[in-house]
């Protein structure tokens, strides 16, 4: 048995006894009904194309400072960069977790109580505000540090199981000097689907 909790959210304090995942999810149902199990859905949706999109650009800059090297070198040298990767987007959109876990933890009292205007947006807003109010700012970056510890060797070894993936199927593979000097020319006798300027 345990209890599961959330503080400062929509409503305040929240705190349910549980005995297991069945056990909450019938408490949640029985609370705000089967549409309460994917409050938070729509905002988990939004929170994660940012979170992507810094991951994939960190390592991909970053990726680029192993060029060079051979072997092993090149394997920690990528190791390194997936790990600064998913902690820099762990960083930047740590917020939007906090307000996620919130979200989805206060789902029987959000979704049995008066709708906010702003459907997923709003709902989310409600609680960042109920968090600040009760915490102040640094409230939302609460569980950074282990959560950074625990992402470093996480992301680490996925982009360097996604480089050797990629090589495996020779997707990551240079393309040889002729080929690429023969590609460029092919690109520079295509027509430009944009006019030309007129000169006055």
């Amino acid at each position: 048995a345990g209890r599961l909790c959330a503080v400062g959210g929509a409503v305040g304090d929240a705190c349910v006894a549980t005995a297991g995942p069945i056990a909450t999810m019938r408490f949640i149902v029985a609370s705000g009904g089967f549409s309460a199990l994917y409050v938070g859905a729509a905002f988990t949706l939004l929170s994660s194309l940012p979170y992507e999109g810094i991951k994939f650009g960190t390592f991909d800059w970053l990726k680029q400072q192993s060029i060079g090297a051979t072997g092993r070198q090149r394997a920690l040298l990528e190791m390194c960069a997936g790990a600064g990767a998913g902690a820099a987007a762990h960083t930047a959109t740590y917020p939007l977790d906090t307000i996620r876990r919130n979200l989805q933890m206060t789902a029987g009292q959000i979704s049995t109580g008066p709708k906010p205007p702003g459907g997923a947006l709003g709902s989310a807003w409600v609680v960042a505000r109920g968090l600040c109010a009760k915490g102040g700012i640094g409230s939302l970056y609460k569980g950074l540090p282990v959560t950074i510890i625990r992402t470093l060797p996480n992301t680490g070894l996925q982009f360097f199981f996604y480089q050797q993936f990629k090589r495996s199927l020779k997707l990551d593979t240079p393309l040889p000097p002729a080929k690429e000097r023969a590609m460029r020319r092919q690109a520079d006798a295509c027509p430009s689907p944009f006019p030309e300027p007129i000169s006055s």
